[in-house]
């Protein structure tokens, strides 16, 4: 959050849950391999109904793609050679 882009996707998070009652976050079990939880969020206004934000609420994580303010980072698994 110490770049420009990252404090306006900050911002912009801020402003979209802003007096959100709601949200439905989906994550692992476990945290990844450098200890943070990833998570998908969900919101939608005026719903406190989990099962409808999460099937028709919007999706934060997409519109921060398609917005430029995040990047998909995807790592290719090798198996360890025994």
């Amino acid at each position: 959050l110490n770049t420009v882009r990252g404090q306006q996707a900050k911002n912009f998070v801020e402003e979209e849950l802003e007096g959100l009652k709601h949200i439905v976050i989906r994550t692992v079990k476990d945290p990844e391999k450098y200890g943070r939880y990833l998570a998908d969020i969900f919101y939608l206004k005026n719903s406190a109904d989990p099962d409808l934000i999460a099937a028709e609420g919007k999706y934060l994580n997409q519109i921060l793609l398609d917005r430029g303010m995040a990047k998909i980072y995807c790592q290719k698994l090798i198996p360890e050679k025994k």
